[in-house]
């Protein structure tokens, strides 16, 4: 019987550390950040404005779209959240797959899932008109 008492003892404080383990450690959200640029061709000389960007994560219903449009550069820039940090007892990190749609004069591009971090900034692969497509 003090085996049991002991045993159920033990399973209570493991469970209260692994759920009460985590603190929030800031009250403000850590974003994401992904960066690259857009361009007329393979080559990658001549940039492309005014494209539309929509940055999607998997779980839509937690997390909104967030867009943004290349400058003269071809350039695009976009912060999005992805959700707080946490101070754990363990190591643990989120991760999300994202993907990213390029709208431009009435045809598409879709990346490749992107796994990303939250909190890290990424510099993503140029991507150029020949890519996109009719809908």
């Amino acid at each position: 019987m003090k085996t049991r008492f002991y045993l159920g003892l033990l399973a209570s404080l493991i469970i209260a550390l692994l759920v009460g383990g985590c603190q929030q450690s800031e009250d403000n959200p850590v974003n994401t950040v992904v960066r690259g640029y857009v361009y007329t061709d393979s080559t990658f000389t001549e940039p492309v404005e005014s494209v539309y960007v929509i940055v999607r994560v998997d779980d839509a219903s937690l997390v909104p779209d967030y867009t943004s449009y290349t400058d003269s550069t071809g350039k695009y820039d976009i912060a999005f959240y992805l959700g707080h940090t946490f101070e754990c007892s363990f190591s643990y990190k989120y991760y999300a797959k994202v993907n990213l749609i390029f709208t431009y004069e009435g045809k598409t591009y879709m990346t490749p899932d992107y796994y990303l971090e939250l909190g890290e900034e990424y510099d993503l692969p140029p991507v150029h008109l020949g890519l996109f497509a009719s809908p």
